[in-house]
């Protein structure tokens, strides 16, 4: 029977558009898969790239469906989900919802259509926020008919179904074109409605299509008969029969071959015996089913949309819109910190030509200006790294970590090296005449900074640093219809716990260890000779900023600002409070000298080992007194010995190995008028 000469007014399934399995089957009534590349063009024309479907399970809405999935995978379209239901559809909707669809495709016939219609909107897949796209071919009120299955009102299915839209076929010409009988459609309508009394039956849509596949039918089978006439055949119509294949194929190419002024507008055939139709889209507005637009199928470019109507005056949304914005640093803080270390820059380097101008001032040489030339160098590198902190991430990253440890190193490793040699002469209870010449301080110092650049560079060579962005946190607006996704930069590597691990259980132990050493020189008080007080208190003060850094470095690293803004503000502490603690005091003591010469003639020991005449006075001639005398005489022989081994040390210049310590004094020493 299948292959035998048919022509359907109504049948709209795609399957019938198989020549293998109906290879003679025509019809006025075109395949629900033409309307795809339109549906395409609507939905990207729109602005949607995410969409979802739902369609019963029939051959006609799966076969629609599947073109539909593959159309949209070519057309770059997201399909957020795709549900099938055979009977209920109520866990299917749920889903659509769950996977939040805003563009919902459908495919189904008006009894279980309700049914889905009911569902959405209990659940609120509703409009404003939900767009249906829904088959043309479905009656205009088909979700108003009573249906005992569902519980909605019709007023509940109305909203519902509000803003939809209907993408199908035209069943009358929109321009009245008068067609091959010589009917207008309005015409033809009018008569109908007559025929039927005025009522509306099921199906009337397809009338028109039916009187023109009367008409299809009637020209191709006289196209049929003018050829057989004219090519002198003794074959009529009336000889046909259904193992004729040659007049069976004669009438098969006539009836492709058709076209006329039809109903539904001009009517031709493809290869495959479908009509190539006008499309229509439609839309519901106020419960009203209105005409939007209608193109030829077979033409491109864009529709003339613009009677479409939305809430807000622009179409729904398809999903929750995600903005991706990337955590930059904010120009006023990098602009406050850059002065402040630009200022602290300044600061450096003029303290740095003072100690160079005045290296051989006698309490500027006895302090180790060389090594106090080191701690300068190394706040600079500490400032530079606050500048380097703020570029592109990436040269951030692989950067900034070089001026921070090696300034760090050169600081702290000056430091230590300074208080290393006051503990090691004041707390040495043999008095060991040790030589402890500048060049072995900068031993101490090149050495942890020699590691710490070998750790460095090690790094940068077999794991090098890389940025990886993570989402810091998610802002929502509009009703979580907009999402703002902030994107900050983390700078990783392969094995970064290790090195880091390694870097700062180093660093750590040293400051430890200089806290220690700074602790047992706290009361040594010797004037001008050394900084053991002002040193201790910046070893302590690097300790505890040190231990900062860390915990921040370590937990701050998607808060680009609070990380930035405290990590530049420890460097800037750590620098300034170094260079000011040192460096400040010697400025002050510098001019007093210029202001009183008779001020540096000499140097004093700390009030705890001095002995005035007026106490020596006021001395009974108890034992116990005289006794006590003797003690604190002997602590003061004791203490002016090792001061007189560090002014040796402390004057011999680097370079000179081979000089033998002098035993000559290196200066005036005040002395305790009794000792």
């Amino acid at each position: 029977m299948f292959s035998q000469h048919q022509v359907s007014y109504g049948s709209s399934s795609p399957a019938l558009s198989n020549k293998v399995r109906f290879p003679k089957f025509m019809r006025l009534a075109s395949a629900d898969t033409a309307l795809t590349s339109m549906r395409i063009r609507m939905i990207q024309q729109l602005g949607w790239s995410r969409v979802a479907t739902i369609y019963q399970s029939y051959e006609l809405f799966t076969l629609v469906n599947d073109d539909l999935l593959e159309a949209f995978s070519k057309a770059n379209l997201t399909v957020v989900a795709s549900e099938v239901f055979k009977n209920s559809p109520v866990t299917q909707v749920q889903r659509l919802k769950d996977k939040d669809a805003r563009i919902i495709v459908s495919g189904f016939y008006p009894e279980l259509g309700r049914q889905v219609l009911c569902e959405s909107y209990k659940i609120g897949l509703i409009y404003p926020r939900v767009i249906w796209i829904l088959i043309g071919w479905l009656n205009v009120k088909w979700y108003m008919e009573t249906d005992v299955t569902i519980d909605c009102t019709p007023d509940q299915m109305a909203l519902a179904l509000e803003g939809a839209i209907y993408t199908g076929f035209l069943y009358m010409d929109p321009f009245d074109t008068p067609t091959i009988s010589g009917l207008t459609p309005p015409e033809f309508t009018l008569q109908h409605r007559m025929r039927n009394n005025n009522e509306t039956l099921p199906g009337d849509i397809l009338a028109s299509q039916g009187y023109d596949v009367m008409w299809a039918v009637a020209l191709g089978l006289n196209a049929t008969m003018t050829t057989l006439l004219e090519t002198g055949s003794n074959k009529s119509l009336e000889d046909f029969t259904y193992t004729d294949t040659a007049l069976g194929a004669l009438i098969h190419s006539h009836m492709l071959n058709v076209s006329f002024q039809a109903m539904k507008g001009p009517v031709s055939f493809d290869k495959n015996g479908d009509p190539i139709s006008y499309v229509t889209v439609e839309q519901i507005q106020d419960g009203e089913r209105k005409t939007i637009c209608y193109v030829r199928e077979d033409q491109e470019g864009k529709l003339n949309l613009t009677l479409a109507r939305w809430a807000g005056g622009v179409p729904p949304r398809d999903g929750v819109l995600t903005y991706t914005l990337t955590l930059t640093l904010s120009p006023v803080l990098y602009g406050f910190m850059c002065t402040l270390a630009a200022l602290g820059l300044l600061a450096s380097v003029a303290f740095l030509i003072f100690n160079i101008y005045n290296r051989k001032v006698k309490f500027i040489k006895l302090s180790s200006p060389r090594i106090n030339n080191i701690i300068l160098i190394g706040c600079i590198l500490t400032y530079v790294a606050v500048f380097i902190s703020a570029l592109e991430p990436s040269v951030a990253c692989k950067g900034r970590r070089y001026p921070a440890i090696l300034g760090w190193s050169l600081i702290f490793g000056a430091l230590f090296s300074k208080t290393w040699r006051v503990h090691l002469i004041f707390t040495n209870v043999k008095l060991q005449k040790k030589v402890l010449k500048d060049s072995h301080l900068f031993l101490m110092v090149a050495s942890l900074t020699l590691f710490n650049l070998v750790l460095l560079v090690s790094w940068s060579v077999f794991d090098p640093l890389y940025i990886r962005w993570d989402e810091i946190y998610v802002e929502s607006r509009e009703g979580g219809d907009v999402r703002l996704r902030y994107m900050g930069a983390i700078c990783e590597s392969s094995y970064i716990r290790y090195f880091d691990a390694v870097l700062f259980s180093v660093q750590g132990i040293l400051l430890m260890l200089g806290a220690f050493l700074a602790w047992e020189t706290k009361k040594v008080k010797v004037e001008a000779l050394n900084d053991s007080k002002n040193i201790a208190v910046c070893i302590y003060n690097s300790a505890v900023l040190g231990i900062l850094h860390i915990i921040i470095t370590a937990t701050m690293t998607l808060r680009p600002n609070l990380e930035y803004g405290i990590t530049a503000a420890i460097s800037f502490i750590t620098a300034t409070a170094v260079q000011c603690i040192i460096f400040v005091p010697k400025v002050l003591q510098y001019r007093n000298n210029r202001l009183n010469p008779e001020g540096d003639r000499g140097l004093t020991i700390g009030k705890e080992a001095t002995i005035t005449s007026t106490n020596l006075s006021t001395v009974d001639d108890n034992d116990h007194k005289l006794k006590q005398k003797d003690s604190e005489i002997a602590k003061l022989q004791d203490q002016l010995e090792k001061l007189k081994l560090f002014i040796k040390q402390a004057c011999i210049p680097t370079g000179d190995k081979g000089a033998p310590p002098s035993t000559d004094d290196p200066g005036d020493v005040a002395l305790p008028p009794d000792a």
